[in-house]
């Protein structure tokens, strides 16, 4: 009687099958879980990255690509939209500048709003008040 209770215990020190399956379940749970936030952290990365690219493009328009002469040549007009498409950071992007008089100031209120080809949420959108 004696030796058949050291066998039982000699076997039962190993895992069952089921806690082995078990096992399995919570870690493949887990590891599913994890691999979803990562791509929902890849996804706001790359958002982040687009705006950023966005705000780059708009700074870039405002102080560069908008020169003095524009801004001078528009001084007569109260208002006025320049629309156009711009390369940078390897993608095509849509740049649209609005600019107006504030009341009877020199100043002008500048909108840049920035989108990316082939989409029609903006990306980015800068507000200036600048004295030409």
């Amino acid at each position: 009687m004696r030796k058949r209770t050291l066998i039982t215990r000699q076997l039962q020190r190993g895992f069952t099958l089921i806690e082995v399956m078990i096992s399995v379940l919570v870690l493949s749970i887990a590891l599913s879980a994890s691999i979803s936030v990562l791509g929902q952290y890849a996804d706001t990365q790359r958002q982040i990255e687009g705006r950023y690219i966005g705000h780059l493009v708009a700074w870039n328009e405002l102080i560069y690509g908008f020169s003095y002469s524009e801004m001078v040549q528009g001084k007569e007009r109260q208002n006025s939209l320049i629309s156009k498409a711009v390369d940078f950071a390897g993608g095509r992007w849509r740049v649209g500048i609005d600019y107006e008089r504030l009341a009877e100031t020199p100043m002008r209120v500048y909108q840049v709003r920035v989108t990316p080809q082939g989409n029609y949420e903006e990306t980015a959108i800068l507000k200036a008040y600048l004295n030409p």
